[in-house]
C-alpha cells in the first residue's frame, strides 16, 4: 500500500513538473510575440523611429573596470563611445548612426566603416546577427579629436522610397503601428533549452533518486567504495545510466552553444548552424549536437574497454568510466548555470567570462586525469607505468585531440 502511495505521489509530482514546463514554454512564446517598442519620435522622410538610443551611450570607467552610462557632467569629452545593442529585441530593424564629426565605427571591436558629418550610417541588425552570432552587439564610435556633441543613435524601420510618392493626408496625430518582432532567436532558444534540461533533472531526481544520488555525489570524488558501488558501477550501459548520459549530453551541447554565442574565440562549429539564428534552426542544431555528444560518451566507454583489455586492466574499466562521468557531471552542473546567468543578466561580461571558462575547462580536464589516476592506483596492484600508459591512451590523447579540433 505504501509503495502505491509513493508511486502515486511521484506521478503527481512528475505531472506538476511537466505542466510547469509547458506553461514556461507558452509564456516564453507569448513574450516573443509582443510588439517592439513604440516609436518615441516622428519619422523622417523614409524611416520610422522605433527607439532613440542617444542617451544610452556607454564609456569604460577605469575605477569600476566596466562600461557605465556616459554622463556629460561627470566625464570630460570622450574619444570612444559605446552602445550595447540588444539584437534579439530589434530584429528586422536598422541601426542609424550620425556623428557631428568624423568617427570610426567598430562592431564587436572590428572596424566596420567611417561616419562622415551630416551623413547617416545605416546598419542592418539581422545582418550583424548573421555575421557575429551574438544576442548583444557592442557598437563603438571613435573620434580622433573627441566628441564635443553626442552622436545620434536610433533604431529605425526603413520604408521603400517609392512608397513615399503616394499622397498622404495629414492627420492631427500621426499613429505608427509597430511591427511585431519576429520570434525565434538563438537567445530565445537557450532559455527554452535551459527549462527543458532543468525539467529532465527534476524528472530523474524524482523517479531515480538512488541513481541520482550516486551520479551526483561529491563524497565519491576522491574516495571509491568498491563493495558499496559494485552493482551500480558494473552496469554502465543500463537504462538508468543511459538516461543520465543522455541528460548530460543535453547539458554539454547547451554549454557548447552558449560558448559559441558568447565569445569571438575560434571555437569550431562541428555542425553548421543555420544562418540567421532562428529558433527552430537552433533547436535542430541542439538536438544534433546532443546526439553527437551522446555517441562520443558511449565511444568513450568503448575506448576505455578496448585499451583496458589490452593492458589487462578489465577490473577498473567500469570504475574508470564511472569516475569520468561523475567528475564531468558535477563540474558542468555547477559551471553551466553560472555562465548562463552571466549570459542573460550581464551581456557586457559574457565575452570575458567565456574566455575564462575555456581556460577553466582545460585545467579541469587535466586535474580530472590526475585525480582519476590516484583513484585507480588504489584499486590495482600493477606497476604505475602500466596505469600511466593506460591513462595516456584513454584520457590524455583524446583531450589533446579534442582541444585541437575545438580550438581552431
Amino acid at each position: 500500500m505504501n509503495f502505491r502511495v509513493r508511486i502515486g505521489e511521484k506521478l503527481r509530482l512528475g505531472l506538476v513538473i511537466i505542466s510547469a514546463t509547458i506553461i514556461s514554454l507558452f509564456t516564453g512564446w507569448a513574450w516573443n510575440c509582443t510588439a517592439a517598442p513604440a516609436p518615441i519620435e516622428e519619422p523622417d522622410n523614409y524611416t520610422e523611429i522605433i527607439a532613440n538610443l542617444e542617451d544610452q551611450w556607454l564609456v569604460y570607467d577605469d575605477f569600476y573596470h566596466t562600461y557605465v552610462p556616459y554622463l556629460t557632467d561627470r566625464y570630460s569629452a570622450q574619444y570612444i563611445l559605446n552602445q550595447a545593442i540588444d539584437a534579439s529585441r530589434y530584429q528586422s530593424y536598422h541601426l542609424r548612426l550620425e556623428s557631428p564629426q568624423t568617427a570610426y565605427l567598430f562592431v564587436q571591436s572590428q572596424l566596420t566603416g567611417i561616419i562622415k558629418p551630416g551623413k547617416p550610417f545605416l546598419l542592418k541588425i539581422d545582418s550583424l546577427v548573421t555575421i557575429y552570432h551574438k544576442p548583444f552587439l557592442l557598437v563603438t564610435l571613435y573620434s580622433e579629436n573627441g566628441f564635443t556633441q553626442l552622436p545620434g543613435a536610433r533604431i529605425v524601420y526603413p520604408h521603400d522610397r517609392k512608397a513615399s510618392k503616394v499622397p498622404v493626408v495629414r492627420q492631427k496625430q500621426l499613429v505608427i503601428q509597430p511591427r511585431l518582432r519576429e520570434s525565434g532567436t538563438v537567445s530565445d532558444f537557450v532559455q527554452v533549452a535551459a527549462i527543458f534540461i532543468l525539467a529532465m533533472y527534476a524528472f530523474v531526481w524524482n523517479f531515480h533518486p538512488k541513481a541520482f544520488q550516486k551520479n551526483f555525489s561529491f563524497r565519491r570524488l576522491f574516495s571509491f567504495n568498491m563493495r558499496e558501488d559494485t552493482v551500480f558501477v558494473n552496469k554502465p550501459l543500463s537504462p538508468a545510466n543511459l538516461l543520465f548520459i543522455l541528460i548530460h549530453s543535453f547539458l554539454l551541447s547547451f554549454f557548447y552553444m552558449l560558448i559559441q554565442q558568447s565569445t569571438d574565440e575560434p571555437v569550431a562549429n562541428i555542425l553548421q548552424m543555420e544562418a540567421g539564428g532562428q529558433f527552430w534552426g537552433a533547436a535542430r542544431y541542439f538536438m544534433l549536437m546532443s546526439t553527437v555528444v551522446f555517441l562520443l560518451l558511449l565511444g568513450k566507454y568503448i575506448l576505455i574497454y578496448i585499451v583496458g583489455s589490452v593492458f589487462r586492466l578489465t577490473n577498473i574499466i567500469n570504475v574508470h568510466y564511472y569516475e569520468y562521468l561523475l567528475f564531468s557531471r558535477l563540474f558542468y552542473t555547477v559551471l553551466v548555470p553560472l555562465h548562463f546567468l552571466i549570459f542573460l543578466s550581464v551581456p557586457l561580461l559574457v565575452s570575458a567570462s567565456a574566455h575564462v571558462i575555456i581556460v577553466v575547462v582545460i585545467l579541469f580536464n587535466i586535474l580530472r586525469i590526475i585525480i582519476i589516476n590516484s583513484v585507480l592506483n588504489s584499486l590495482i596492484s600493477v606497476k604505475n607505468l602500466y596505469l600511466f600508459s593506460y591513462l595516456c591512451a584513454t584520457e590524455l590523447v583524446p583531450l589533446l585531440i579534442g582541444i585541437k579540433i575545438l580550438m581552431k
